[in-house]
């Protein structure tokens, strides 16, 4: 609240008023035997309530409160309810989790402990929904190299989803990497001028997949050629290997 009436958002004034908040309740637990004038019905409450119900109750009256205007039909309508599938509504629900989580640790140094923060952080905004979907948004605002790298590379970084990711992928009987020729010849007559006789370049990596029996590979004729996207800075052909594995399988021909 504090920097909306300065006038300027700021996670340092948010967290100079967590604090401040934090430090006055536990002076007032520590010194005060009494409960200060204004809660003082509180202490006369704990005399006839159980100290769970009270918390039980509060606690669910902060619950309505978050979710009046639902209650009383005043929400905003739902942009996704009517164009997708509710399994696609629960995918976008996941990945959402998954990239405010893996956003919020990024900056975490050593890098095994920013592993094991990522999945709870993770797990918190699979919980709290609007909370990861605020965080994505304002992440989104500002995006970075830095943050493309983190969401879209997450599957093969990270030790736990790369692992699920291979329980999930299909077998593979072939699986190679082949480099494509690094040099473009032109022509003597060419005007563009664009390139020299003999361009450099560095050599591509071509992955090979094939699911089928290993003694027909060479005989077979059926390609499928997929060319991963990631703007040449994220999602190397690593970050692709599960659903073309299953691609592989599924058709027979060569990936």
């Amino acid at each position: 609240m504090l920097d909306h009436i300065l006038g300027k958002p700021s996670a340092n004034v948010r967290r100079i008023q967590a604090l401040l908040t934090t430090v006055i309740t536990v002076a007032l637990l520590r010194r005060q035997k009494q409960a200060p004038w204004g809660l003082r019905w509180l202490q006369r409450l704990d005399q006839r309530v159980s100290l769970w119900k009270a918390l039980l109750g509060w606690s669910t009256v902060l619950y309505l409160l978050r979710h009046m205007d639902d209650l009383l039909g005043l929400n905003a309508p739902e942009p996704l309810r009517e164009y997708y599938s509710r399994s696609f509504y629960r995918a976008t629900w996941v990945f959402t989790a998954l990239d405010a989580g893996f956003w919020t640790a990024m900056s975490v140094r050593p890098r095994p402990l920013r592993h094991l923060l990522s999945l709870l952080f993770s797990l918190y905004y699979l919980v709290f929904t609007n909370r990861g979907l605020e965080k994505v948004r304002k992440v989104r605002a500002l995006i970075t190299v830095d943050h493309l790298r983190v969401s879209w590379n997450k599957g093969v970084d990270n030790p736990v989803l790369r692992f699920v990711r291979r329980l999930h992928s299909s077998k593979l009987t072939v699986s190679r990497v082949v480099e494509v020729p690094d040099r473009i010849s032109c022509d003597e007559g060419s005007s563009s001028g664009r390139l020299s006789d003999v361009a450099q370049l560095e050599p591509a990596k071509c992955h090979v997949m094939y699911a089928g029996d290993p003694d027909t590979f060479a005989a077979c004729r059926y390609i499928v050629l997929n060319y991963p996207g990631g703007g040449f800075v994220s999602m190397g052909p690593e970050c692709h290997s599960d659903y073309l594995s299953a691609w592989a399988e599924k058709t027979g021909a060569v990936v």
